[in-house]
């Protein structure tokens, strides 16, 4: 079955079999025409002589288990460690993550996407996501007129507010709550907070441009994408969606309505309720959920580890649009192990993406990407 002409663009992240030939041969019967992978040379070659479209993917800000230097700071000036990655402002990170596309830009490939470009989540506790303090990140805070130990403070009084809300006080407080803004609103927030939240953004923004102009003066022809956190989730952890569609080709935001881990919402919530400290878990996930805009897709009575509905995708894919501005194209990545993927796809689409990806996960990865493949392939042509 071949894809409706001007349907959405089939994309795939990962391998449908441990054998890397036999994957692509799938992919490709599939109908897949972009394949994301980490890559080699010789891949890349293999990917484009399979007729498929040949994309790199590439961790921003990894760094090895010996390179403590390179790590984020806590408010308490420990060194954390988040999606095995460090400090974004860390002049070395940023010059190895151009170095890097540099090397790559010369493989051949269609596109690279960056991955982790960012800072700390939610996700890896309260602790590691309310950083950095390094005195990289106070140079450039202090560049841009800003005292980081100003907005340090600020995050303290934060953390200590939110911790000290009750169950109750949840229930009475937060009913109406819909984005990060409502609820500084609501704290009565600090200007440092709101100012930490902006440094964050720069530093990110700054980073994809810089990678940006590697790639004009390297391999023009080449394009640049990057996985980012829903529009929920992306103003904490750095990523705008206005600056970033300036410097990108393709933003793909992982809608992961299942799933434990980062970018997964369900994990994402919980971690952020652990700022809640003094309320019992159930309530500090309803209230980030509010918090969110992303009550409606809860599951009554269901754990929240049994992930969100699929108006999650539908919410998040309509928001990614509205957000994005620029000439990046919008292309959803989704859980490809979502037992109602054809379902998820067709959440993800009611944003009018250019493209709908799939994470390579579960045991039925296979069946399941054909299941999307079909529902894609049946839909009215658009041309």
């Amino acid at each position: 079955m071949t894809m409706s002409a001007g349907s959405p663009a089939l994309w795939l992240h990962g391998q449908l079999h441990q054998d890397s030939a036999l994957s692509r041969s799938a992919a490709a019967q599939l109908g897949v025409q972009h394949l994301v992978s980490a890559g080699s040379p010789d891949e890349v070659a293999a990917v484009r002589d399979q007729g498929l479209e040949p994309w790199l993917c590439l961790g921003a800000f990894t760094v090895a288990e010996n390179e403590a230097h390179l790590l984020c700071q806590s408010l308490e000036g420990r060194q954390r460690t988040w999606f095995s990655s460090g400090c974004p402002s860390h002049p070395v990170l940023r010059q190895r993550l151009l170095d890097r596309v540099r090397d790559m830009a010369g493989w051949g490939a269609a596109g690279l996407l960056l991955d982790g470009i960012r800072f700390a989540s939610p996700f890896e506790g309260a602790e590691t996501f309310l950083t950095c303090t390094c005195r990289w990140c106070a140079a450039l805070a202090s560049d841009k007129g800003l005292s980081l130990d100003r907005l340090a403070e600020g995050l303290r009084r934060l953390r200590d507010r939110l911790a000290s809300l009750t169950a109750d006080a949840l229930r009475r407080s937060l009913p109406g709550l819909r984005a990060p803004v409502d609820l500084l609103a609501f704290l009565d927030a600090s200007e440092e907070v709101g100012q930490w939240l902006q440094f964050r953004a720069d530093v990110i923004s700054e980073a994809v441009t810089e990678v940006r102009a590697v790639l004009r003066a390297t391999a023009p022809e080449m394009r640049l994408g990057a996985y980012v956190f829903t529009p929920s989730l992306a103003p904490l952890v750095g990523q705008d969606y206005a600056r970033l569609g300036t410097s990108l080709d393709v933003l793909a935001p992982m809608i992961y309505r299942l799933g434990q881990g980062p970018a997964c919402l369900a994990s994402e919530v919980t971690g952020l309720g652990t700022l809640l400290a003094a309320a019992p878990p159930a309530d500090r996930d309803q209230a980030v959920l509010r918090f969110l805009g992303l009550e409606a897709a809860s599951r009554p009575g269901a754990p929240l580890d049994q992930g969100l509905t699929l108006d999650a995708v539908s919410i998040e894919a309509g928001r990614a649009r509205a957000r994005l501005s620029g000439r990046a194209e919008l292309v959803p990545i989704l859980w490809l192990d979502d037992p109602e993927v054809a379902a998820a796809t067709a959440a993800a689409l009611t944003a009018a993406p250019e493209g709908v990806s799939f994470f390579a996960t579960g045991d039925s990865r296979f069946a399941r990407l054909r299941e999307a493949r079909d529902f894609l392939a049946g839909l009215p042509s658009l041309s």
